[in-house]
């Protein structure tokens, strides 16, 4: 670090994360290590670059500028990490951030950023070349209990069909490579809905989802990593419906296959000319019979000269004639492809986009379908030749054992090594579990958390486990809380510990739990402070005097309405059929809706808030990214609700954890005031 802070345009910058958090976005190549390159005339390896600095935030008082090239953090050299490894860094950093820039002024900035244009925009065209998808045409397939019918796309990679997905496959594909890739994704076709969740379309409305859903495909598949990620893989792997023209397609080749391939003769390597097999469609002869036929022939060539002189029997003979045989263990009809072409090699997949069309590929979901359509059943089960083998990479076990027997290979096999799973907690503390497992679930992990911190059983069941980077923490971030069999080693974000809990009363019970009571406080002052409970601006400020008086912060943090509930970004929520854009907030006692000004700023007018209690809320449905209700909210009558946001199935499931808490609690509920943002 040294040897770089001699150079004038190296900057050492200390940042404390603020109420707002750190203001600043880091951008930069998700591969780590690459090709050295010149900034302000010295070579670096890729460097991670801030692409924004929020003016008047932590970051910008402490110096920190747009395209400066982050060299340093915390001491720990950042010169060829990658995206995830920077930012990992400003996490473990527990708030404080010790920085050290390369600063680079406009017309440097310019230059860098032309390269990297035009390095995005040659690797997009070959990409995109190598990568070509189509959603060809779609059909309409019955449901397997006889009620209704569901649409499906099929997805065509250079003209080869691959697979058929629903409209709800898309949009779950669609949220696992957005939380898992920082790629600028084109806007994902929304739902079209006719009357209060009524999603039966025309055909005309299904032709411009199939030219929404092609060019959503077509710009993923700009992205290598994308493109080449096990998640797209799946995606694209043939399923149980296959389009009854393709199947009649792969017929038609195979029976054409099968017709040349009994036309052509199969040429004995250890006969002659006049010892050629021969086993066509109009001959009677099977293969044991031509071999038998073939070694006479063989027989014949093979007598010397002088025996056709001397007197033989088999001279005056006519010339033997094809036997029938009768038919053995390996003896075939002719109407069957012979035996060469039926142990032909299968040919073996070298990339995403080199197919075999006759293989049938096992379809595993991706991930469940949210629709109440029960799983489709093919028109026809697709044909396939031969069952293709496994060509995966050898397991160590194996390649060590070289030519022994399997099981020996397998009694040899080291057992798996134990998983390290980072957990990060409310008050920045992290910690670090040695699973005993390969593939721990996140319940397993949970309760090595509680264990690890001393929880007591009634704070474990207001504690769960989600996914998110606190990195980017602010009043518009939604974390997904992980269920409890999911493979946290699949993850592509932070694990983090949260409450899970809307009821105010319930919480308190957990304030004689010391671990849980630290937790409690610092995830309040963290959602005080990023927004994502409202608070006042004078609020703000009397809070921030007791940050660190955690009964006194906890106390006065219980009487805000706002408080315990779980506020959604920005997203389009039609009432009455009159669209808008609105902040929806679930509590205990509510779901608020705030429309939003134009920054993107939750409005606290009366004419701009819609508060709804749970009690006159009613028919909750939601369907893919959509949730809908029927409900009256404060001096109206019944409205009809639709929000649609990308993080329905979390509203969901908030709304159901509140009415599951509800249930349980006997307190009754409170009247509403005339203004509901009044303190």
């Amino acid at each position: 670090m040294e040897e770089e802070l001699v150079h004038d345009d190296v900057l050492d910058l200390h940042i404390v994360r603020g109420s707002a958090g750190f203001g600043f976005n880091i951008k930069g190549t998700t591969q780590a290590g690459g090709v050295l390159a010149a900034v302000n005339g010295r070579l670096y390896p890729p460097l991670q670059y801030i692409s924004h600095v929020d003016s008047g935030g932590a970051a910008w008082v402490a110096g920190l500028r747009a395209w400066d090239r982050i060299l340093f953090i915390n001491k720990v050299d950042t010169r060829g990490l990658s995206h995830r490894e920077v930012v990992d860094l400003v996490i473990q950093g527990k708030g404080i951030v010790d920085m050290v820039v390369l600063r680079v002024d406009d017309d440097e900035a310019a230059r860098l950023q032309r390269i990297e244009d035009e390095g995005n925009r040659q690797k997009g065209a070959g990409r995109a070349k190598a990568a070509a998808i189509s959603l060809d045409d779609f059909n309409n397939v019955p449901s397997k209990d006889g009620k209704g019918s569901f649409t499906v796309f099929n997805v065509y990679t250079h003209g080869t069909y691959r697979t058929s997905k629903r409209y709800s496959e898309f949009a779950n594909l669609h949220k696992i490579l957005k939380a898992k890739f920082p790629f600028s994704f084109a806007p994902f076709p929304p739902k079209k809905f006719n009357g209060f969740l009524s999603s039966t379309l025309g055909h005309d409305d299904l032709e411009e989802r199939r030219q929404n859903l092609e060019a959503y495909l077509a710009k993923l598949m700009t992205s290598e990593d994308i493109k080449d990620c096990t998640e797209m893989r799946t995606f694209l792997e043939r399923g149980e419906y296959v389009p009854p023209k393709v199947l009649r397609a792969e017929q038609q080749a195979k029976q054409k296959t099968a017709q040349q391939t009994e036309r052509k003769p199969a040429q004995n390597k250890n006969s002659t000319p006049t010892a050629t097999m021969v086993a066509t469609r109009k001959g009677t002869g099977s293969v044991a019979a031509s071999s038998q036929q073939a070694a006479v022939a063989q027989k014949q060539t093979a007598k010397p000269k002088s025996s056709q002189a001397q007197p033989s029997t088999a001279a005056t003979e006519p010339p033997a004639q094809p036997q029938k045989t009768k038919k053995g263990l390996f003896d075939f009809d002719d109407d069957e492809p012979t035996p060469a072409a039926a142990q032909a090699a299968p040919p073996q997949q070298k990339g995403l986009f080199d197919f075999d069309d006759t293989q049938e590929v096992p379809r595993d979901e991706l991930v469940s379908d949210v629709e109440s359509d029960s799983e489709y059943e093919p028109e026809q089960a697709p044909m396939t030749e031969l069952e293709e083998p496994d060509y995966g990479t050898p397991t160590a076990a194996v390649v060590a054992a070289s030519d022994e027997d399997a099981d020996d290979a397998e009694a040899v096999s080291p057992p798996p090594a134990p998983t390290m799973v980072k957990v990060l907690c409310p008050n920045s503390q992290i910690l670090e579990l040695e699973m005993d497992t390969e593939h721990p679930t996140a319940q397993t992990v949970f309760e090595a958390v509680a264990e690890e911190l001393g929880l007591s059983a009634f704070a474990k069941n207001i504690f769960a486990l989600f996914e998110g980077s606190a990195a980017s923490d602010n009043a518009n971030t939604v974390y997904r809380r992980l269920d409890e069999e999911e493979d946290v080693t699949e993850l592509s974000a932070s694990i983090l510990l949260r409450k899970w809990l809307f009821c105010k009363e319930q919480e308190a019970n957990a304030d004689s739990d010391a671990p849980a009571f630290a937790m409690l406080h610092a995830q309040a002052v963290a959602d005080i402070e990023s927004g994502r409970v409202f608070c006042t601006a004078k609020k703000a400020k009397k809070f921030a005097l007791v940050r660190d008086d955690a009964a006194t912060y906890l106390a006065n943090a219980r009487k805000l309405k706002m408080y315990g509930g779980l506020r959604f970004p920005p997203c389009e929520v039609n009432i009455d059929n009159e669209p808008t854009t609105a902040v929806v907030t679930v509590t205990f006692e509510h779901m608020v809706l705030q429309k939003v000004d134009g920054d993107g700023q939750a409005l606290v007018d009366d004419d701009a808030v819609k508060i709804f209690e749970w009690p006159s809320i009613k028919k909750v449905r939601r369907r893919d990214d959509i949730v809908a209700f029927k409900g009256a909210s404060t001096n109206d009558e019944d409205l009809t609700v639709r929000i649609q946001l990308e993080s329905a199935p979390f509203l969901e499931e908030c709304i159901k954890r509140i009415s599951l808490e509800r249930a349980y609690s006997n307190d009754q509920e409170k009247e509403i005031e005339d203004n509901f943002f009044v303190f």
